[in-house]
């Protein structure tokens, strides 16, 4: 009975922590594990002398063998009753192992936490450990379980990871290839990422730029766009060379637009004037980055429109454009003439109440005393033909021009004064009157000037840009006009000293603001 062959009763008995000699014994009385299991209740007790103490046992305690498994009864029982063993239950992890046995408790002289400590299941303890050990370094080794799918954690593993599974087996090329494939999906992701935020930056900036400077809807998507990069490089981000570039890309897209419709005079007026206004803006930009040939030709496709597309006062302000233009390029003759045709079309766009009677030729404006002031753009073409008529070395002819549009400037509402044109006005006033040989009192206005210009240096660049020149002037000009009456040659050294100083700081300042 004792050296019966191992059955499904020893091994379940194994699993108890019984004996092979207590796993025999259990089946001499009960038999096999799986009849014990199956066997039904006893209600009958008229058997034979043989099996009457075995079958008194079963009918006395009603076992249910599918749902319990009994032990031996114990030695010294004079009654029935039983002892339900439950299974252990093993649950191993990496940090914990678990059973159904309370641990005894660690004492409390022991610092360190130590091993789990196991219940005491009796002589089969030692194999126990061995078990448990075994578990645990399994569990130890074994890799952790994926994320729950359509987790976040999930997400995070299925793109970071990039080495294979902890199974698959380690050669050069598997960890080649994972690695691979990891730095692939990395790379992809941070790609996508970074995508989706530029791609959100721009609907943004374009939503802003629309607001800001609507783009025509009859103009073809891609003119749009580049009128939306030409103001981006233009307001928020200046880069005018940039600029200028996007909006030639625009006016060629517009060409090509105009070319399906049939010609200019196919197109529509609506899309012949905002044609206009993106040419004007273009040649603008050409003329602000030395761009002067294209700025040209752009101001003189303008005036040679229509009327009824460019008006006056656009018109005045491409012959003024023109003419600085043609003035960069050397020729200065021509730059007058079109500054003269500026001045016309400045006067064309005056309402005829308050026109002021003047000579293109010789723009003089009159005393401003109960008078409308002129408007800007006037102001601007009288300015021009008073420089270029300087530039002519004609200063007999400029002189006038500058001191009424010096009296005019000063006569200007508050809100509508100009400190910087006033000063580069004056600068130029000092110039002439010193070309006319009246050097001690050009001296005094190129130092007015250079005063006038120092109100506003800190907030306009044009400021700065008259206050160069009007220091430039003021350093020549003492030099040659050398000591005079009431001065020595230490107080006109000393003079020249202090202007090349303000000068230094004017250039290092501008460079600084350059950069």
């Amino acid at each position: 009975m004792l050296f019966s062959p191992p059955g499904p009763a020893t091994a379940t008995a194994a699993a108890v922590g019984m004996t092979r000699g207590t796993a025999g014994l259990l089946r001499s009385r009960w038999g096999t594990a799986a009849a014990a299991l199956t066997r039904p209740r006893i209600l009958s007790t008229t058997l034979t002398s043989t099996t009457r103490s075995r079958r008194t046992i079963a009918a006395s305690t009603g076992f249910t063998a599918n749902i319990r498994l009994c032990g031996l009864l114990p030695s010294r029982s004079s009654s029935l009753r039983q002892r339900p063993i439950s299974l252990p239950r093993v649950v191993a992890s990496r940090r914990y192992v678990f059973s159904l046995g309370t641990p005894p408790p660690r004492a409390e002289s022991d610092p360190s936490p130590g091993p789990l400590p196991l219940p005491d299941f009796g002589p089969n303890e030692p194999k126990r450990k061995v078990l448990y050990s075994y578990v645990e370094e399994r569990a130890r080794k074994a890799p952790p379980p994926d994320p729950v799918k359509g987790t976040w954690r999930w997400y995070r593993w299925k793109i970071f990871t990039i080495s294979g599974p902890e199974y698959a087996e380690k050669t050069p090329w598997t960890w080649f290839k994972w690695h691979l494939i990891g730095s692939g999906k990395v790379v992809i992701f941070v790609g996508f990422t970074l995508v989706n935020l530029y791609l959100f930056y721009w609907g943004w900036a374009t939503w802003s730029i629309e607001r800001e400077s609507p783009t025509p809807k009859i103009f073809t998507e891609w003119a749009r766009t580049c009128m939306q990069i030409m103001h981006y490089y233009a307001h928020w981000y200046p880069d005018l060379p940039i600029a200028a570039l996007w909006g030639r890309d625009a006016l060629n897209s517009l060409e090509k637009q105009m070319e399906k419709f049939g010609g200019w005079d196919k197109c529509s007026p609506e899309w012949q004037k905002q044609y206009v206004n993106l040419l004007f803006k273009v040649a603008g930009l050409c003329q602000q980055v030395a761009k002067d040939e294209d700025a040209y030709i752009s101001y003189r496709r303008m005036v040679a429109m229509d009327a009824g597309i460019v008006d006056a006062t656009r018109r005045s302000r491409s012959y003024l454009g023109m003419g600085t233009a043609a003035t960069s390029m050397g020729n200065i003759e021509e730059g007058i003439e079109l500054f003269q045709q500026a001045v016309k079309f400045a006067l064309e766009a005056t309402p005829e109440s308050e026109r002021p009677p003047l000579d293109i030729t010789k723009p003089v404006l009159p005393d401003p005393k109960n008078r409308v002031p002129p408007s800007l753009d006037l102001i601007e073409a009288v300015q021009a033909v008073g420089v270029q008529y300087s530039r002519l070395e004609k200063p007999a002819e400029s002189l006038p021009i500058f001191l009424s549009l010096l009296r005019t400037l000063q006569a200007l509402p508050e809100e509508r004064r100009d400190i910087c044109r006033e000063g580069y006005v004056m600068a130029y006033v000092g110039e002439v009157i010193w070309a006319l040989d009246k050097k001690q009192d050009g001296l005094k206005w190129t130092k007015k000037a250079l005063l006038e210009a120092g109100k506003g240096w800190d907030t306009r660049n044009s400021c700065k840009e008259c206050a160069i020149y009007a220091v430039a002037n003021a350093i020549t000009m003492t030099r040659e006009l050398g000591v005079v009456k009431g001065k020595t040659q230490e107080d006109v050294d000393t003079e020249i000293s202090a202007l090349r100083g303000r000068q230094n700081w004017l250039n290092k300042l501008s460079r600084r603001e350059n950069d």
